[in-house]
């Protein structure tokens, strides 16, 4: 079987967006406190193997990447893992559960920081992907990862839906005829130019 389209490969930086803010400055007395479970940016892994796609989020988290203490998953989002694994020569716990929301990733520092991911599937449309990363990591924001997902599915069903009304109304005659460019300019009316009047 040979493959008919390229994949796009797209880079690290792509793939990982963290607030302006970082959640240290959130915790500030003089901010409000955020939601409990609001994330402070997003990660689109390539796979569902957590042991492999950590060393990326490790160098994309950067300098946070040698506090890092203890993350915690839910299991049924990826393959199953170790309970410790290695990165950067630091030994990690890995905590998997079943409560936790599927789309979450929470890194926790030697610090006691808390670092909350909204997690994209590996196999989400890049358009879709791009959408979530740029939402995740908003300035300000206090959505869950429960609360973008659903967002971005009703975005895309009401575009469904009203690319499905549109597609109908036309079908059902409901576009007026186009119109010559150079009529709509003289008449200054739409509907004199079609002769609807």
């Amino acid at each position: 079987m040979t493959l008919q389209h390229e994949p796009v490969l797209l880079d690290r930086s792509s793939r990982f967006a963290l607030c302006s803010d970082p959640p240290s400055s959130r915790r500030s007395p003089a901010r409000r406190a955020p939601r409990p479970a609001a994330v402070d940016g997003a990660w689109w892994p390539r796979t569902t193997d957590l042991v492999a796609e950590l060393s990326d989020l490790a160098v994309l988290l950067g300098r946070r990447a040698d506090s890092i203490d203890r993350i915690m998953y839910n299991v049924d989002a990826w393959q199953p893992a170790p309970r410790r694994t290695t990165i950067g020569g630091r030994s990690i716990h890995l905590d998997g559960y079943r409560h936790l929301p599927a789309h979450t990733l929470c890194v926790l520092g030697l610090d006691r920081t808390r670092l909350v991911l909204l997690v994209i599937p590996a196999g989400t449309p890049n358009a879709t992907a791009q959408a979530l990363l740029s939402a995740a990591s908003r300035p300000g924001n206090q959505l869950t990862a429960d609360e973008l997902v659903a967002a971005d599915t009703r975005r895309s069903l009401e575009y469904l839906q009203n690319d499905a009304a549109l597609r109908r109304w036309d079908d059902e005659g409901g576009h007026p005829a186009p119109m010559d460019p150079a009529n709509r300019r003289a008449s200054g009316s739409p509907a004199l130019a079609g002769g609807l009047i």
